[in-house]
Protein backbone atom coordinates (compact mmCIF):
# COMPACT_ATOMS: atom_id res chain seq x y z
CA UNK A 1 0.00 0.00 0.00
CA UNK A 2 3.08 1.98 0.66
CA UNK A 3 4.56 2.15 -2.44
CA UNK A 4 0.67 1.86 -4.50
CA UNK A 5 -0.78 4.68 -3.42
CA UNK A 6 1.49 6.53 -1.14
CA UNK A 7 3.75 6.86 -3.60
CA UNK A 8 6.73 5.68 -1.43
CA UNK A 9 8.77 4.42 -4.40
CA UNK A 10 8.10 6.55 -7.71
CA UNK A 11 7.47 10.18 -6.04
CA UNK A 12 10.67 10.81 -5.11
CA UNK A 13 14.20 9.20 -5.99
CA UNK A 14 17.55 9.88 -4.69
CA UNK A 15 20.79 8.32 -3.13
CA UNK A 16 21.23 10.59 -0.19
CA UNK A 17 20.15 8.91 3.05
CA UNK A 18 19.38 12.27 4.66
CA UNK A 19 16.50 12.77 1.49
CA UNK A 20 15.61 8.99 1.68
CA UNK A 21 14.37 10.03 5.50
CA UNK A 22 12.97 12.52 4.61
CA UNK A 23 10.93 10.97 2.03
CA UNK A 24 10.16 7.75 4.02
CA UNK A 25 8.97 10.13 7.09
CA UNK A 26 6.91 12.01 4.88
CA UNK A 27 5.01 9.08 3.58
CA UNK A 28 4.39 8.06 7.17
CA UNK A 29 3.19 10.90 7.79
CA UNK A 30 0.59 10.83 4.80
CA UNK A 31 -0.15 7.15 6.43
CA UNK A 32 -0.26 8.14 10.00
CA UNK A 33 -2.90 11.16 8.93
CA UNK A 34 -4.87 8.84 7.02
CA UNK A 35 -5.31 6.12 9.21
CA UNK A 36 -6.57 8.29 12.05
CA UNK A 37 -9.13 9.85 9.73
CA UNK A 38 -10.15 6.17 8.72
CA UNK A 39 -10.97 5.45 12.23
CA UNK A 40 -13.05 8.61 12.98
CA UNK A 41 -14.61 7.84 9.56
CA UNK A 42 -18.18 6.72 9.71
CA UNK A 43 -17.93 5.74 5.89
CA UNK A 44 -15.64 2.57 6.57
CA UNK A 45 -13.84 3.64 3.17
CA UNK A 46 -10.56 2.31 3.08
CA UNK A 47 -7.24 4.28 3.57
CA UNK A 48 -6.79 4.57 0.14
CA UNK A 49 -10.20 6.10 -1.11
CA UNK A 50 -9.42 8.70 1.64
CA UNK A 51 -5.70 9.22 0.35
CA UNK A 52 -7.48 10.24 -3.21
CA UNK A 53 -10.30 12.18 -1.75
CA UNK A 54 -7.56 13.99 0.33
CA UNK A 55 -5.83 14.80 -3.17
CA UNK A 56 -8.25 16.20 -4.87
CA UNK A 57 -9.14 18.04 -1.81
CA UNK A 58 -5.43 19.66 -1.66
CA UNK A 59 -5.36 20.39 -5.68
CA UNK A 60 -8.32 22.87 -4.90
CA UNK A 61 -5.47 24.61 -2.65
CA UNK A 62 -2.99 26.80 -5.10
CA UNK A 63 0.22 27.70 -3.86
CA UNK A 64 -0.34 31.32 -4.62
CA UNK A 65 -3.64 31.27 -2.09
CA UNK A 66 -1.63 29.25 0.33
CA UNK A 67 1.08 31.72 0.68
CA UNK A 68 -1.28 34.47 0.34
CA UNK A 69 -2.67 33.47 3.77
CA UNK A 70 0.84 33.04 5.19
CA UNK A 71 1.81 36.31 4.74
CA UNK A 72 -1.21 38.24 5.44
CA UNK A 73 -1.39 36.51 8.85
CA UNK A 74 2.87 37.75 9.01
CA UNK A 75 1.16 41.54 8.04
CA UNK A 76 -1.41 41.20 10.68
CA UNK A 77 1.49 39.78 13.27
CA UNK A 78 3.64 42.54 12.48
CA UNK A 79 0.85 45.06 13.19
CA UNK A 80 -0.58 43.51 16.45
CA UNK A 81 2.73 42.51 18.25
CA UNK A 82 5.01 44.85 16.75
CA UNK A 83 2.34 47.87 15.85
CA UNK A 84 4.31 48.33 13.19
CA UNK A 85 2.55 50.70 10.67
CA UNK A 86 1.00 50.08 7.30
CA UNK A 87 4.29 51.94 5.50
CA UNK A 88 6.77 50.02 7.71
CA UNK A 89 4.58 46.46 6.78
CA UNK A 90 4.91 47.67 2.71
CA UNK A 91 9.03 47.97 3.50
CA UNK A 92 9.13 44.66 5.16
CA UNK A 93 6.98 43.00 2.89
CA UNK A 94 9.05 43.95 -0.07
CA UNK A 95 11.88 43.27 1.52
CA UNK A 96 10.92 39.65 2.14
CA UNK A 97 9.61 38.97 -1.04
CA UNK A 98 12.92 40.27 -2.66
CA UNK A 99 14.89 37.88 -0.56
CA UNK A 100 12.77 34.87 -1.71
CA UNK A 101 14.04 31.99 -4.32
CA UNK A 102 13.38 33.00 -7.94
CA UNK A 103 11.49 29.39 -8.00
CA UNK A 104 9.19 30.93 -5.31
CA UNK A 105 8.37 34.33 -6.48
CA UNK A 106 7.60 32.70 -10.29
CA UNK A 107 4.38 31.51 -8.89
CA UNK A 108 3.45 34.87 -6.85
CA UNK A 109 1.63 37.75 -7.90
CA UNK A 110 2.98 41.19 -6.77
CA UNK A 111 -0.24 41.61 -4.96
CA UNK A 112 0.73 39.31 -1.93
CA UNK A 113 3.16 42.12 -0.67
CA UNK A 114 1.02 44.89 -0.42
CA UNK A 115 -1.48 45.83 2.60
Amino acid sequence: MLKSYLQLEKEFQTRSFDAITAHATIVMIRYIILAFRNRGSKTGGSVCDIFFTLCKELNNLSFRFIFSLITDTLKESLNDYLHMTADKINDFMAHFMSMLPEQVRGHLDTDTCEI
